[in-house]
């Protein structure tokens, strides 16, 4: 699995296979949970090139905390693992090298360790984009139109009982952001006020639509 940045705007200069958060999310609350997540497996691609590593999630225990032993080299690979308590809950973050807190490391040249963004010197395209140039804004703008478009092909329900679904939100939210008035909002907008003259109808017949 490799991090979708594939638009203009947030493609790295260079692709490598990032291990995420998101990635290891069950085996993250398992361990927060005092449980030792072993021999996991993970089939992945480094760009173009095929590869397979196994992983451990050591709990924390009395004066150590969580940590995750990555095993692909001929040296395994410990990343502490950082807790942070937030208001609906707690998440987990990978802590690089270089003491950084990150929601992905991503495996170095040498196909050998993995380190964040910045120790990997990633860029993104964005940032070679002279938007000051005519050229420039047209990638600019090119670039979200591809955002755009690739958001809504995500979005497999837009509703759910009677409501706008958060992707759904998050694609009109973006659309409006980009000026587009067009034939999406507007539907967008009516299909709300159409569910909210039903509810005004028929509160008593649909209240749980």
């Amino acid at each position: 699995m490799v991090l979708e940045y594939n638009i203009c705007m947030t493609t790295f200069t260079k692709n490598y296979f990032a291990l995420t958060t998101a990635i290891l999310k069950n085996d993250l609350k398992k361990a927060r949970g005092g449980q030792r997540a072993e021999n996991k497996r993970l089939d992945f691609d480094n760009g173009g090139v095929l590869g397979t590593l196994s992983y451990v999630i050591e709990p924390a225990v009395e004066g150590k905390g969580m940590t995750l032993i990555i095993y692909f080299a001929l040296e395994p690979q410990e990343i502490r693992l950082h807790n942070r308590t937030l208001r609906f809950g707690v998440r987990t973050d990978l802590v690089c090298g270089c003491g950084r807190n990150c929601n992905a490391l991503y495996l170095n040249p040498k196909g050998d360790t993995f380190y964040c963004r910045k120790c990997n010197k990633l860029n993104y395209k964005s940032a070679k984009i002279n938007v000051k140039g005519e050229y420039g804004v047209i990638l600019w703008a090119r670039s979200r139109r591809e955002k755009l478009a690739k958001m809504k092909e995500s979005i497999k329900t837009p509703y759910y009982r009677g409501q706008p679904t958060k992707k759904q939100k998050n694609y009109i939210k973006y659309a409006e952001k980009l000026d587009a008035t067009g034939k999406e909002v507007r539907e967008y907008r009516q299909t709300l006020e159409d569910i909210q003259k039903i509810r005004a109808k028929y509160f008593g017949t649909f209240q749980n639509f």
